[in-house]
Order: C-alpha cells, then sequence, then structure tokens
C-alpha cells in the first residue's frame, strides 16, 4: 500500500460537450501519478479502480463536490501500489 494525496481538477473544456479532468496522485515519498480523464472515467477511478476506503455517501459527496467547485483533494488515501498505474494514471518519477 502507498498513501498520498488525490487532487483532482476540472480543466477549461470551451465548447466541449464532456468535461476533462486532471487527476495527480502524489506519495509520501514524492512519486507521482498524472493522467487527463473525462468525468466518467473519473467517476469509475473513485468507483471502482483506486478501490478508495471510503463511506458511499462521503463518495457520492466527494464527487459531487467535484462537479459543483470543479477541485477535489483527498489526503491520506490509501491504494495498492499498482492501481495507480493499473488506473491509467501515469508515473512521475521523484526528480529531487
Amino acid at each position: 500500500m502507498i498513501t498520498g494525496t488525490l487532487d483532482t481538477q476540472k480543466l477549461g473544456n470551451p465548447g466541449g460537450r464532456t468535461n476533462v479532468y486532471q487527476v495527480h496522485f502524489e506519495d509520501l515519498a514524492g512519486g507521482s501519478y498524472d493522467a487527463s480523464m473525462r468525468e466518467v472515467e473519473v467517476e469509475d477511478l473513485f468507483y471502482n479502480k483506486l478501490r478508495l476506503e471510503m463511506e458511499v455517501d462521503d463518495l457520492h459527496a466527494v464527487i459531487d463536490e467535484l462537479k459543483r467547485i470543479g477541485r477535489v483533494a483527498l489526503e491520506n488515501i490509501e491504494v495498492d501500489e499498482a492501481e495507480p498505474m493499473n488506473s491509467g494514471l501515469v508515473y512521475l518519477s521523484y526528480a529531487g
């Protein structure tokens, strides 16, 4: 398991029909994972792929906040080490 912050932000999408989001997961060791995803892919990521250990109502509230405000950051999230890359996020190695 790795622990880190999952930060998701809506990107500008002028004229587009589908919202696009930047998903960034940074683990406590400094490695990070990134991807741009459509709204439906973000929902699948949160609900299914990362298997976040949250109550369903809390997860619904997070998704609703993301859609309403355009950004949500979840701190101290634990995920299996393989899940970010298996979920479509690209690993960016620590440069420091």
